[in-house]
This record gives structure tokens, C-alpha cells and sequence, in this order.
């Protein structure tokens, strides 16, 4: 297997992962922080996918879909308002 297919395949478990921890949970669910110093599930899956993208650009993959700054490392998890819904992060 070579290294483009292992990452393939690590990304696509990944990707299961995430949509079976988030299945039937709310826009509402996800927004909430389950404490005050931990970051929503919705900022955490934008996390992922941020640097999901990040990765592509680097492998030279086209990607047109941008978050800008919203999930960076650093950011803070505050303007939940302004985060795309959870459907189209997927």
C-alpha cells in the first residue's frame, strides 16, 4: 500500500469516526461546551476539517472551501453565531 492510500484509508476511519460521535446530535448539542475550559464538538469538527483542508492544500489538492481563522488553533470558541452548520463542515 503506499503512503497516498494509507493516509486515504486513515482519513476515510477518521471521517466515520467523527460522523458517528456527532449522529444525532443537535446544532444546539454541538454549540454547547460541556465545561467552561473545553471547546464545543461544533468547534472541535471544525477543527478537524480545518486542518483536513490544510493538509489537501499541502498535497497540492484543490480545495475551494475555506474557514479562514474560525477554527485555527488558538481561536477561541466564542462566536459560535458566525460557525457553518454542521452538515456543510461535512
Amino acid at each position: 500500500m503506499t503512503s497516498p492510500e494509507l493516509l486515504a484509508n486513515l482519513l476515510a476511519l477518521n471521517t466515520d469516526a467523527v460522523k458517528q460521535t456527532l449522529d444525532g446530535i443537535t446544532g444546539e448539542q454541538a454549540a454547547t461546551s460541556p465545561h467552561p475550559n473545553c471547546n464545543s464538538a461544533h468547534f472541535v469538527f471544525g477543527h478537524i476539517v480545518t486542518y483536513r483542508l490544510e493538509m489537501a492544500k499541502h498535497l497540492t489538492i484543490d480545495v475551494s472551501y475555506d474557514l479562514g481563522k474560525t477554527f485555527a488553533r488558538g481561536a477561541k470558541d466564542e462566536n459560535r453565531a458566525a460557525y457553518p452548520p454542521l452538515a456543510k463542515l461535512h
